[in-house]
């Protein structure tokens, strides 16, 4: 409104006719032209709009899944001949693996940022003790979702961030094989399919090819380095308090038909993953 009040001003302020050469006398028009240029000049170099920030990333990671404890794992047998029972302890881990894994985040240069994710992972499950260990392969993915609090200013270029959230983690034995020492009896998992749904995988027992399901929350931190509005990297620490996955739980209808009981130590524990990442906005 002020702009259209004095959009036909017969003189221009004082303080900007000082600044400007005396008018030639055979050009009254001078002034005005000076003037109008002036200000389309401060205009072009201090009032020009601003680059907006992304509101969503595409990020692709990659990192470390640390080692996880378990429990132990028991094994009790009866011997059909001399009725003996005998009880066996498997001391239980799992080793560190790659993690490979996307995010989609939400209002990336907020205070507040939300973010799913989906990782998985191939790891090795210890099973005993040296020389005797057994090993068998772990598929391990993660899904879930947290949020952002972005420490430092939008426009900063480096921004260091906490995260909290869920997370749902699903652990399914790829092929495993337990044998007791003296060789009295054996036992492996049954291959599934990939078509396997999730309701009757999550019923069946783990060495059935079964999957197991486990929910936990998970809070961390980083640092984010923003190269250009369409590229930025990522560092974050993420850790996962959740029950251990219960492997020998339910019973294994190979191990039932042989007489074999099965118990592993319930416990919630806490594991970690430091993730590398490549964000991409549009």
């Amino acid at each position: 409104v002020w702009k259209m009040a004095h959009h036909h001003s017969a003189a221009p302020p004082a303080t900007v006719a000082a600044l400007l050469p005396e008018p030639a006398p055979d050009v009254a028009s001078a002034p005005h032209l000076a003037v109008a240029e002036d200000f389309g000049m401060a205009k072009a170099i201090y009032e020009g709009p601003r680059s907006s920030l992304p509101e969503v990333a595409f990020s692709l990671t990659g990192g470390q899944f640390q080692r996880m404890r378990l429990g132990n794992m028991y094994l009790a047998w009866q011997d059909p001949v001399t009725g003996e029972v005998g009880v066996y302890q498997f001391r239980m881990r799992i080793e560190p693996g790659v993690v490979l894994g996307t995010s989609v985040t939400l209002n990336p240069s907020r205070f507040l940022s939300h973010e799913m994710h989906f990782t998985t992972l191939q790891a090795n499950l210890l099973t005993g003790e040296d020389p005797d260990v057994q090993v068998g392969r772990l598929l391990i993915r993660s899904t879930g979702y947290q949020v952002e609090a972005n420490l430092a200013p939008r426009r900063w270029r480096v921004r260091p961030f906490i995260t909290a959230g869920t997370d749902l983690t699903t652990y399914h034995f790829k092929n495993i094989k337990l044998t007791k020492k003296n060789g009295v009896f054996k036992f492996g998992l049954k291959n599934v399919g990939a078509a396997v749904g999730a309701f009757n995988s999550a019923k069946a027992a783990p060495l059935d090819g079964g999957t197991v399901f486990r929910l936990g929350l998970t809070c961390g931190g980083g640092v984010k380095f923003r190269v250009s509005r369409l590229l930025q990297f990522q560092a974050e620490y993420r850790a996962t308090y959740a029950k251990d996955p219960g492997f020998f739980k339910k019973q294994a209808v190979s191990m039932t038909s042989q007489g074999i009981t099965t118990a592993q130590d319930p416990a919630s524990r806490a594991h970690g993953v430091a993730l590398l990442g490549l964000s991409f906005t549009p």
